[in-house]
């Protein structure tokens, strides 16, 4: 009988463990799914670039505005670029792993200006309409593979809202008003 019980306490006690992480696996896709924009687009440039999952071409989709997009096309360059973004991820995950460990809003973009004249003085495009923007921060640990030493970074970037899409700016606030506030293009 001491059996009997012990073996029906072990079987539902495996039942719930099995039915906790498909709930957690639930969760978290719900989470994914019911993200806004920008948090999306935040999520996906950390895990491509800072968080070095190889996908150039992802990553160039995040970066660069969608007109931008289609003048490399057009030109026989984009291939070229994804290329070079994967090359760069190659590079840094040959000596380091990085783990994301959190990514957070910091604050709403009040001057939009400077994050269309980023663009535009890229010569990405010559206009753009911006009509929303976050600031974010992503905390990541990177472990050298050779020491095994382990650091703790943060990095910061802007979310911008372009044509009904979500592009990155991979610099913060300070340095988009620092550098692009007084820019001669739209003054």
């Amino acid at each position: 009988m001491k059996k009997l019980a012990a073996l029906t306490f072990c079987l539902v006690m495996t039942a719930s463990f099995v039915s906790c992480g498909d709930s957690n696996k639930k969760s978290d896709k719900s989470r994914k799914n019911s993200e806004s924009g920008s948090d999306k687009a935040a999520r996906e440039y950390v895990e491509t670039y800072i968080g070095r999952k190889k996908d150039g071409e992802k990553l160039c989709t995040l970066i660069f505005p969608d007109e931008y997009i289609e003048k490399l096309k057009d030109s026989n360059d984009w291939e070229d670029e994804i290329d070079y973004w994967n090359d760069e991820i190659d590079y840094i995950l040959r000596d380091y792993k990085v783990n994301v460990e959190q990514i957070e809003t910091v604050k709403e973009l009040d001057d939009l200006k400077c994050a269309e004249i980023y663009f535009i003085s890229h010569r990405y495009v010559d206009s753009i309409d911006i009509t929303k923007g976050y600031e974010y921060t992503a905390k990541v640990r990177i472990t050298d593979r050779e020491s095994v030493e382990k650091e703790i970074k943060t990095e910061n970037f802007c979310v911008v809202e372009v044509n009904d899409d979500w592009k990155v700016i991979p610099a913060d606030i300070e340095y988009l008003e620092e550098y692009y506030s007084d820019f001669p293009l739209l003054t």
